[in-house]
């Protein structure tokens, strides 16, 4: 089940200030191996674990939810849409 976007979420990053090599461990697990988000999370060691997981899951997201979900990012949506979309993109 996913989490509604009314969900209290401290995303205060763009996917473009977020390290590709640890994106890609956790894309890579859930794209390619097809494990869910609660698999994942469950396998996260700490909380940066967690933030790696719930960005990737983000790739998922429709757009009203996730410009709702990163609404503390200090970008504008156009880049935070471009930016999802290049970086899935190269995880997927």
């Amino acid at each position: 089940m996913n989490a509604p976007a009314t969900w209290n979420c401290d995303i205060a990053r763009c996917f473009c200030e977020t390290p590709l090599e640890e994106l890609r461990l956790w894309a890579v697990r859930k794209y390619r191996l097809g494990m869910t988000t609660q698999a994942l999370m469950a396998q996260a060691k700490s909380d940066h674990d967690r933030e790696m997981i719930a960005i990737v899951a983000l790739f998922e997201v429709p757009e009203a939810e996730l410009l709702e979900l990163m609404g503390s990012v200090d970008k504008p949506e156009h880049h935070i849409l471009h930016c999802r979309e290049y970086f899935r993109d190269l995880l997927t």
